[in-house]
């Protein structure tokens, strides 16, 4: 069964760790996406929650309802909210059960982390019309504290226009997990802007959109590089 998943994902273009939640939906499970798409699939919930392991942590809260750990908003007197602002009711008998979860989840380094993120989305929301591109990106390390990788954490509608993708093909994703053919000069600007604070400035070529830029770096928060990026 767990191949049958496996060609599932594959012919509906699903990566496990893009599964929201899974519910009965009259004799099928539809999977919830990220992304909005809900996939439907005779396969048994509990197995497709399995093949998910690797790369997401799914809770059985209820008969036939699976939530990925990693899009739970919020738990309160066993309502399961989550990122789309679906809700769940988890079971009844084990009221303790909601609560581990609670504490587990919500004080989660993953969880307080998410918090800054919407912190950042919200301050920025004020340029979401702006006819200028801007976005803000984490820079993410390696243990010996170099830049490795930037995502994208708010992009506003013009990035759209400047990246040729739309906000949620960037939100919440790896640069080079976007732009495959990413060139990793970017990393040393947005590192030391991120970790040291100022602000930097570069005129160059980008190859992943095929357009001359003006970048413009500051930083917004510790750890995070602001960018207006201006066609040329």
């Amino acid at each position: 069964m767990l191949n049958k998943c496996s060609n599932l994902f594959k012919k509906s273009g699903i990566e496990p760790k893009d599964i929201v939640y899974i519910k009965r939906d009259g004799r099928n499970n539809a999977l919830h996406l990220v992304d909005g798409r809900v996939v439907h699939t005779y396969i048994p919930a509990k197995t497709v929650a399995a093949e998910t392991a690797d790369s997401a942590v799914m809770l059985n809260v209820n008969k036939g309802v699976y939530l990925a750990e990693n899009y739970i908003v919020n738990i309160n007197n066993g309502i399961y909210t989550m990122s789309d602002g679906a809700s769940f009711k988890g079971r009844v008998r084990t009221p303790g059960e909601h609560k581990l979860n609670a504490e587990r989840i919500m004080n989660s380094p993953r969880e307080k982390s998410r918090m800054t993120y919407e912190r950042i989305r919200q301050k920025f929301s004020c340029v979401d019309d702006l006819p200028v591109a801007f976005c803000v990106i984490e820079l993410k390390f390696d243990e010996a504290g170099h830049g490795v990788d930037f995502i994208f954490r708010y992009c506003n509608k013009q990035m759209e226009v400047i990246e040729g993708k739309t906000i949620e093909e960037m939100t919440d994703r790896s640069f080079y997990e976007v732009f495959t053919n990413g060139d990793k000069r970017w990393l040393v600007v947005y590192a030391d802007v991120a970790l040291n604070g100022g602000q930097r400035e570069m005129h160059c070529y980008s190859r992943e959109v095929d357009k001359n830029l003006y970048i413009k770096c500051f930083q917004p928060e510790e750890g995070f590089c602001g960018c207006v990026l201006l066609e040329e």
